[in-house]
This record gives structure tokens, C-alpha cells and sequence, in this order.
């Protein structure tokens, strides 16, 4: 049995894992960060994955050794071989220090795997710090997305199979007990986050929601079915179309005027840039929810005047007044 595994990894891994602890909310009930159970998440799906992989290849180096003239026993030497040499580990030590370290405590949940790790893939190869370490080297170099997939895979599968099969889903996020008529996961414009989007049925007008898969949990799939008209549909379209994080609120439309600093500034500050039309060198047409406006537009200050759309146009003098108030007192 493995009561502790210490993991050396470079500086590049260990900053990632540490920002994805808070990038996907692994916290405990008290709000500190649950260290172990992220690394040991990383580590299990990791390791499901990658033989989930292993099957899948397997399943197609058979399929095409069934094509060719070899005997049983040769085909299964062949592909056994082929998977040896394919499956090579990701490992970052040519170009980093692996200056940095995790002690790794497997859990009552957990420790089986570790056990089958150390049996089946471990034994008279390597040592499980080095196989933990290609399994770390390989999360991190994923894009964003795809490592929050990875750390609540099997959040994951639940969730896209009540979506596939249109049943009705109950969970919690932060304690607050939701019922969803799901409709999809999707990937947010800027590939960072996986969200839940489907119809709020605890809201009166089944309002649509969005929620990121990793403040999921207590997933519970019910048995009841949901069916959306075509104006649901149609709205939540509409929602993924223009940023599913933003998922509240009706869509506006408003013009505003730019500088040529403001035209700078939009080049680079991507992060929940909503869509933009333009209408001639100085005037864009916007078109995002009333709260991606505000949260995009505010850090603008002087450089940009909302030409149209009064309650947008009196939503940010608010915000600016009130600003202002604090330096008053």
C-alpha cells in the first residue's frame, strides 16, 4: 500500500497545477485550498484516460492487424509492442529543473488506483514519482479547457449524458440547490472554462443559466424528461452565440463611440470582449447581455461615450458617480 508519494516537477507545472487548484474551485468547506484531493483528481484521471486511450488504440491496431495475413499470437506481440512505443512519457526535464515538489496522499477513494497504478503500469519499469510526473507533465501542457474536463471527468460524462438524453439534473453549487432542464456543455469563446447551459426550473420563467462544470457537485440525473420549444432553443443559441459565461440577462444593442485609444485597447483586451460591429471609424454597434456591457466597457473610462441606449448609458454614470463617491468621504 502507498501511504505518500513525493513528486519532484519543474516550476512551469507546479505554478500551473497551484492556479488550477483556484481556476476550478477545489476548496474546502472552510475555503482553504483542498491541495490533495485536486492532485489526486489530476493523477486518477489522468491515469483512467490514459488507458481509455490505450483501449481505443488497441481497439484500432486490432482492427487493421484483422486486414493483414499474421497469426493470433503475432498480432497480439505486435500490437503490445506497437502500444510500448507509442505511449511514450511526457517529460519536460531537457528543458526545465524539476526544482519544485508535491507531497501526494492518496485517499480511501483513491488508494486502490494508486495500488493498480503501481501493479500494472510501475512495477520493473520506474518509479511512480517519475510515472506521476509524466501524468503531471502531460495536464499541464493541455489547454485550459481541457484540464478542467480532465479534473472533473466523471462530473463531466454525467453531465453530457443528461444533456444527450434530455433528462432533468439537481445539484449544488455552493451549497444553493439548482434543478436544470440541461442543454449543453460549451467551451466559453476564449477556450478557458466548460459551462452547464440549460433552462433555470426553479426560476418561474425558466429563466437560462449558465454554471462552470468545476463549481458543480451532487450531481443527482432524475428519471423526468425536458423538452425545449423553439424559443428556447433560439435563446439559448442566441446566449452560447454571443458568451455562454454570461448567460443572464436579455441581449442588448448599443452604439458607442470610440478613440483611437479605445480602438487600441480592443485589440488586446480580449477577455469577455463582446461582439462588436462596426459602423464607421469612430462608432461600433455592441451586441452582448447587459452584464458583459458593464464588466467589459467600465475599465474604458473617458475613451468611450454610449451614444444610444439610455438604461445602459444610466447603469454606467451610476457605476462612475459611485466610484467617484469613495473618494469624497
Amino acid at each position: 500500500m502507498i501511504d505518500k508519494i513525493k513528486v519532484n516537477i519543474s516550476a512551469f507545472a507546479y505554478y500551473t497545477l497551484m492556479h488550477d487548484m483556484f481556476r476550478f474551485s477545489c476548496f474546502k468547506p472552510n475555503g482553504d485550498i483542498n491541495q490533495n484531493d485536486f492532485l489526486n483528481s489530476v493523477i486518477i484521471n489522468s491515469y483512467k484516460t490514459k488507458l481509455d486511450e490505450r483501449n481505443e488504440l488497441m481497439k484500432l491496431l486490432r482492427k487493421e492487424a484483422i486486414l493483414t495475413d499474421i497469426s493470433s499470437k503475432n498480432k497480439e506481440k505486435m500490437i503490445s509492442a506497437s502500444i510500448k512505443v507509442l505511449e511514450t512519457y511526457h517529460t519536460d526535464e531537457t528543458h526545465f529543473l524539476n526544482n519544485c515538489y508535491f507531497m501526494i496522499y492518496p485517499t480511501k477513494h483513491t488508494q486502490d488506483l494508486f495500488d493498480e497504478i503501481y501493479e500494472n503500469e510501475i512495477k520493473n519499469r520506474m518509479s511512480i514519482s517519475a510515472y506521476i510526473r509524466s501524468l503531471i507533465n502531460k495536464y499541464v501542457h493541455l489547454p485550459q479547457f481541457l484540464r478542467e474536463i480532465l479534473v472533473n471527468k466523471d462530473e463531466y460524462k454525467i453531465l453530457n449524458d443528461a444533456c444527450d438524453n434530455k433528462n432533468i439534473v439537481y445539484f449544488k453549487v455552493n451549497d444553493k440547490e439548482f434543478k436544470l432542464a440541461p442543454y449543453s456543455l460549451v467551451i466559453n469563446n476564449e477556450e478557458t472554462f466548460v459551462y452547464l447551459i440549460g433552462l433555470d426550473l426553479n426560476s418561474k420563467k425558466l429563466n437560462p443559466i449558465s454554471i462552470k462544470l468545476s463549481k458543480i457537485y451532487n450531481i443527482v440525473v432524475s428519471k423526468e424528461k425536458f423538452t425545449y420549444t423553439k424559443e428556447q432553443l433560439r435563446d439559448i443559441q442566441k446566449i452560447i452565440n454571443h458568451g455562454v459565461e454570461f448567460a443572464s440577462g436579455e441581449i442588448i444593442t448599443a452604439k458607442i463611440k470610440v478613440t483611437e485609444a479605445a480602438l487600441r485597447m480592443l485589440l488586446y483586451k480580449t477577455h469577455n470582449r463582446p461582439r462588436l460591429k462596426m459602423i464607421d471609424e469612430n462608432t461600433l454597434e455592441v451586441s452582448c447581455t447587459l452584464n458583459n456591457f458593464l464588466n467589459y466597457f467600465i475599465q474604458f473610462g473617458k475613451e468611450i461615450k454610449i451614444l444610444d441606449n439610455d438604461d445602459v448609458k444610466n447603469r454606467m454614470h451610476k457605476f462612475y458617480l459611485e466610484a467617484l463617491k469613495s473618494y469624497d468621504e
